[in-house]
């Protein structure tokens, strides 16, 4: 059962993997992409960003990746394909977390067609194939809703490296596009709802901190 479950898992990846790269070269770069392009092209990075309406860490990566495979179309636009093909894997382990946290330990579907709506989804499709940010927010967003959750289920026993997990992907969320907030927003909304004690009081210290270490580039814009 296990084998034909991770045959499935690889022929939806397959399938994500089609469907962001086919034709993912057949447009010019639009306005926004050509920010993207002209941003990391330029001398004075940070001076250009700060002016942006975006946080910084999507363009420093960028860069990065630019200085690896080049600065033609495809190349860039690959830099969003790898987290929605990423955000497949993941969102597999997000819907396998919620089975566990609801006490059902035999798994279900449900992670696979978490994983095949992933897959399929339009939007998602649509932002792989741009040169901006969107899919990493994505994937980051659940990253940290995973090790929420996971943390949670499991702070009684390990949660270590699941805790850390959990801090620098709602981190990286932040410093990725701003809307991540509202994932933040809902974590500490759960943890006033639905947790107690030791575990909602270091939930809330916890988003508290994360939301302190984002001020700073608040403040610089």
């Amino acid at each position: 059962m296990r084998r034909y479950k991770l045959s499935l898992f690889v022929l939806i990846l397959l399938l994500a993997a089609a469907g962001r790269i086919i034709n993912i070269g057949s447009e010019s770069l639009w306005v926004d992409e050509g920010f993207s392009y002209w941003a990391i092209r330029h001398h004075d990075m940070f001076s250009l960003v700060i002016n942006d309406v975006h946080p910084p860490l999507y363009f420093f990566g960028l860069r990065g990746w630019a200085e690896l495979s080049g600065i033609s179309e495809l190349a860039l636009r690959y830099f969003s394909v790898i987290p929605s093909l990423l955000s497949v894997a993941v969102i597999y382990h997000l819907a396998r977390e919620l089975e566990l946290l609801r006490g059902r330990n035999t798994e279900t579907i449900v992670p696979l067609l978490a994983a095949l709506m992933m897959a399929l989804a339009d939007m998602e499709n649509y932002i792989a194939q741009e040169t901006r940010m969107y899919t990493w927010h994505v994937l980051w967003a659940i990253v940290s809703m995973w090790a929420f959750l996971r943390w949670i289920r499991l702070a009684n026993y390990r949660p270590g490296k699941t805790f850390i997990a959990w801090i620098v992907s709602s981190l990286l969320l932040l410093y990725t596009h701003y809307i991540g907030a509202a994932a933040i927003a809902v974590q500490g909304l759960y943890a006033l709802v639905f947790l107690r004690g030791k575990i909602q009081k270091t939930a809330l210290i916890t988003l508290s901190f994360i939301g302190i270490v984002f001020v700073p580039w608040l403040l610089v814009i």
